[in-house]
């Protein structure tokens, strides 16, 4: 399954999420009151986030290239929110993937994740049933 990443991502155009998260998890704590990267990181610790682990998440995603994507055999659900702007990308995705079962979910890129219509596509998914 791939949630919230587009062809783009995988591919590792462009820098990503890491490009704009990775200053805001390096410097936790050190932003100047009001900053873009002090609002970014308020808003983070407000979903209880943890930076380290947000960190090592981030140094686990590796640029996959276009033929190997293109080799993948195995049914694939790629999930984005519909507010989110990578679901562009998702679409260049599922074309990319032999297997692939595209669903789009209410939300954005932070919100699509809690919701249930999430849960409901992935479990109609692994079922079969899609």
């Amino acid at each position: 399954m791939a949630a919230g990443q587009g062809l783009r991502q995988v591919l590792g155009a462009g820098g990503g999420a890491g490009a704009a998260l990775r200053p805001v998890l390096a410097g936790w704590g050190t932003f100047e009151p009001g900053s873009p990267e002090e609002r970014s990181e308020r808003w983070l610790r407000s979903s209880g986030a943890d930076p380290v682990a947000l960190l090592r998440v981030l140094d686990s995603l590796v640029a996959t290239p276009a033929e190997l994507i293109g080799r993948i055999d195995v049914p694939t659900l790629v999930a984005t929110g519909a507010d989110d702007p990578r679901t562009a990308s998702a679409d260049e995705l599922i074309k990319a993937l032999p297997h692939a079962t595209g669903t789009v979910v209410p939300g954005d890129h932070w919100t699509a994740a809690g919701a249930p219509e999430l849960v409901t596509a992935i479990v109609d998914f692994l079922s079969g049933r899609r």
